[in-house]
This record gives structure tokens, C-alpha cells and sequence, in this order.
């Protein structure tokens, strides 16, 4: 900020018995800078309340006198357009008398433009729509933007006096430029230099290929380039496998999908990493797996083999990608279906897994609900023992088929099997259940709340009632089965 400072002048003029001389003299700021000229003094009576007595505009000589003051309290006013208004205090307090006095009036700094024109490094074309921005500079009141103009114009105005000044160029599809440490003028227009851009563009090129051969290619694979999670391009591979796309140079992600294929963790896409480099290109090849195996099997109730079939489960397919150990393996979801009429279920399109499965190649497990039975699996040997490899191009069925055992009751409750109503009651240190009788022997299994069996009893054929410890009462936490 540049300071005006009133120079004390002393003029000699004839002295009146009644009145005084305040001579007032406004010069540009630092030692030997100019006056000013043509700026409007005011002369204002008691402390800028009262009326204006006088005014005047400084001569070439940056001087304003006022004749025949009274004694009093007085506010000068100094303004000219481009500057702030400066205000001083003086007292003329004796007759006769010659006031001097200096005025402190503070350039106004943002008078000044800057303007300048972006063109194409390759024809010297004009280039609209590019972001001018301009930073720095000794106010702190920059960045401001802008944009060229048809012509590849811009013009910033009202742009703070003084060095330091920087600005910057930004097309998308080109290289930035700038201009740095630009000087401005007062009130006056400062034309930077021509800025030039080039363009900013890379190409990436490869060939698709299925993971288990080294010579299938796979045509009509889409592969998607993303700047982070958003979409900027996708291309489709030729008959021969092959891609080629122009993009600006940047890191993308690269998503290769194909029908029929799948990636490396079983799901319908492939994602990897490439950065393209200006003026050059990269070659980025990768590989999609045929997901053309099968996983099926039957759900029985009870009995794996001689159990009735179960039809309407819920079955979830999981996958194994850790190679941490079986208790700790991480499994992804990949697919549910319910079992049909016959118990049935089956899941194809899966990425191949042969044994021994592995961090690369996989594993598959399955879980399985349905009215009436316990989830499966319900034991850690059950997690661990039902893992499944299946090879390319092969169908895994699940033998032996899984057993879903009848879902224990609670004590208090009324059961119903194969229309047997089962009633259960407390008396005293016992426990006491009625139930129809049955021509066939029957086994009452006891579990905790865990579903850890705590006790068997074989109920013999036309037996109705059982008595047992009450220490197995609801209260005591256990549930009960009966087959």
C-alpha cells in the first residue's frame, strides 16, 4: 500500500489580526516521490460535524491554501479518485497565525489490470473456455479466476498494485503454464506475455487374454478407464483381443469386464493400475478367467442320505480369497439360491478352483437356513471340513449331501411332530414330558444355548411320558430335539 504524506510548506503571506493561513501541501508516498495534483481538500469546522468552511484542489505543486481561518478545531479532508480519502486534525489557535500541516492519504492499490491472450502451442490458434488464475501478489486478495473469451482473450481488473503476481493457465486435455512474479503498475494495465499450451495426451494400448492360455484372446472385453471411482473412458477389445485408446497422461484404474469371465476374486470385473506418459504409449495386458464351473448339491433333513429332502433352503455360496489358515480364511459372497422341489440346489458361471486351493486359485464353502433346522453350518468342524475345489470347465456336486438337524425346541413350548403334540411341565425336583405315544422308538436330545448336546435318552416305542432332573428346566438354559 503506497501512503500519501502531507509536506509541511510554509507560505509567507500578510498575517490578520482576525483569521489565519493553513497552508496544506499532499505529495506521493516515499522520499522523493511527486506531488499530487488535482486532489480535493475539504476544510471542515470542529471535528468533521460541522459545516465545510473551505475547499480547494492541489495545484501541479500538490499545494491548497485557505485565507482568513477563525480560531477554532478543524478536520482536513483530502480525496482523489484512485486514492483513499486521508483526514488530519488541526488547530488553529492563535491570530495572527500560518498553519502547516500534513495530510496522510493512502493509495487506493487496486486500480490496476492485467490481461493477456492463450493460444495452442501447436498452430498458434486462439483457445476460449481455458482458467486464467491469478495468485500471489502483495495484498492478499488473490486467487481470482477467469475464463478467455472467443479470442483467447482474458482481463483481470481491479488487480492490487505491485510485484508477485502469478498467473496460471489450465485446460483439461493440456499442460498447465504460467507466468510467475508479474509487476503490476498504479491505475495502469500490465499485458503478460502470450501463454502457449500443449497438449497434454498419452495413449494405452494391450491385448486380453484368458488366464489359463496363453494364445486365447478375448474379443468384446470392456475395459473401462476411471480417474479414481469416476468414469472418464471405456473401449472395446477387436476380434484379435486388442485395445488402443488416447487419453490425457494421468494414473487411472482399469476395469476389464467380458461375458463368461470372470476376475481374479470371482466377480464379473478385473481391476489393475496403469499410468499413462505424455507423448508415449503404455502397454497394459491382463488375463480374464472362464467362469464356466458349477458347484450343486441336495439338502437333506436329519439324515445326509436317508433324510427327507428339504426343498425352499436358502443357500449362500461363498468364497474363499485368504491364504491365512482355514479357522481364520476370509470369505466373499457370491451368489444365493433356494433349493427346488427336490432339495436341490446348483450355481454355475464360477471361477475355476482346483485343489489345493490357494490364495490365487480359491475355495468355496456354502451356508445353508430353512424353517425348522438349525443353520449349517452350526460347528467348527462343519466350517472347516466343508470346503470345496472345483475345476475349470468341471461340476462339483456336494457329496456327501448336507444334513440340516431339526431346530431344538424350547422346553415351555407345545411342539408339534408329525401331528404329536409334545407338552412340557415342572413338578417339583422334576421335569416332566407328555407326548403321544409312537410304535417306534424315538431319541430326546438336550442342548445348551450353544447347541452343544448335553444328553441323549432313547425313548422306548409306546412310551408317553418322561421324567427327568429339573436341573434341565428352561431357567437352567437348555433346549430340546426329538427324532
Amino acid at each position: 500500500m503506497k501512503t500519501l504524506i502531507g509536506i509541511i510548506t510554509t507560505v509567507l503571506l500578510p498575517i490578520s489580526i482576525y483569521s489565519g493561513t493553513v497552508n496544506i501541501t499532499v505529495v506521493g508516498s516515499g522520499p522523493g516521490t511527486p506531488p499530487v495534483p488535482g486532489v480535493k481538500v475539504v476544510l471542515i469546522q470542529g471535528n468533521g460535524f460541522g459545516p465545510h468552511v473551505d475547499s480547494g484542489t492541489s495545484d501541479a505543486t500538490g499545494l491548497v491554501t485557505f485565507l482568513n481561518v477563525s480560531i477554532g478545531i478543524y478536520v482536513v479532508q483530502a480525496s482523489k479518485s484512485g486514492y483513499n480519502n486521508g483526514v488530519i486534525l488541526i488547530d488553529v489557535n492563535t491570530i495572527p497565525q500560518i498553519v502547516n500541516a500534513n495530510v496522510n492519504s493512502l493509495i487506493n492499490n487496486w486500480t490496476s489490470t492485467i490481461q493477456g491472450f492463450v493460444k495452442k502451442a501447436s498452430d498458434s490458434s486462439s483457445m476460449a473456455g481455458v482458467l486464467v488464475t491469478l495468485s500471489g501478489g502483495p495484498c492478499g486478495d488473490n486467487p481470482k479466476n477467469i475464463l478467455t473469451d472467443s479470442s483467447g482473450h482474458y482481463k483481470l481488473d481491479s488487480v492490487c498494485t505491485g510485484t508477485g503476481h502469478n498467473v496460471a493457465v489450465n485446460l483439461f486435455g493440456y499442460l498447465g503454464t504460467s507466468a510467475g512474479n508479474v509487476a503490476v503498475a498504479w491505475n495502469a494495465i500490465t499485458t503478460v506475455g502470450t501463454l502457449y499450451l500443449t497438449s497434454n495426451r498419452g495413449s494405452i494400448s494391450g491385448t486380453i487374454r484368458r488366464n489359463d492360455s496363453a494364445t486365447i484372446v478375448i474379443p468384446g472385453a470392456k475395459v473401462m478407464f476411471l480417474n479414481g471411482t469416476a468414469k472418464v473412458d471405456s473401449i472395446t477389445t477387436d476380434a484379435n483381443g486388442n485395445y488402443s485408446k488416447v487419453l490425457n497422461t494421468a494414473s487411472y484404474n482399469i476395469r476389464v469386464s467380458a461375458v463368461g469371465m470372470k476376475s481374479n476374486r470371482g466377480l464379473p470385473t478385473k481391476d489393475t493400475m496403469a499410468t499413462l506418459v505424455f507423448g508415449s504409449n503404455t502397454v497394459m495386458n491382463t488375463g480374464l478367467t472362464p467362469a464356466l464351473s458349477t458347484i450343486g448339491g441336495t439338502i437333506h433333513g436329519t439324515n445326509a442320505t436317508t433324510g427327507p429332502i428339504v426343498s425352499g433352503a436358502k443357500v449362500v455360496l461363498q468364497r474363499r480369497m485368504a491364504s491365512t489358515p482355514a479357522a481364520q480364511a476370509v470369505y466373499y459372497t457370491l451368489d444365493s439360491t433356494i433349493t427346488d422341489a427336490n432339495g436341490i440346489f446348483s450355481f454355475s458361471n464360477l471361477i475355476a478352483a482346483p485343489a489345493p486351493a490357494s490364495a490365487t486359485n480359491g475355495s468355496y464353502h456354502v451356508l445353508v437356513n430353512a424353517n425348522g433346522f438349525r443353520t449349517y453350518p452350526n460347528t467348527p468342524a462343519e466350517n472347516t471340513a466343508d470346503v470345496y475345489q472345483v475345476a475349470y470347465g468341471a461340476t462339483y456336486i456336494v457329496t456327501p449331501n448336507i444334513a440340516l438337524f431339526i431346530q431344538p425346541i424350547s422346553i415351555n413350548s407345545v411342539h408339534s411332530n408329525a401331528g404329536q403334540p409334545i407338552h412340557f411341565s415342572l413338578m417339583g425336583d422334576q421335569l416332566i414330558m407328555n407326548l403321544n405315544s409312537s410304535s417306534v422308538v424315538r431319541t430326546l436330545e438336550i442342548f445348551d444355548l450353544k447347541g452343544v448336546l448335553q444328553r441323549t435318552i432313547q425313548i422306548p416305542a409306546n412310551e408317553s411320558r418322561i421324567t427327568l432332573p429339573a436341573s434341565f428346566a428352561p431357567e437352567k438354559g437348555f433346549l430340546y430335539g426329538l427324532k
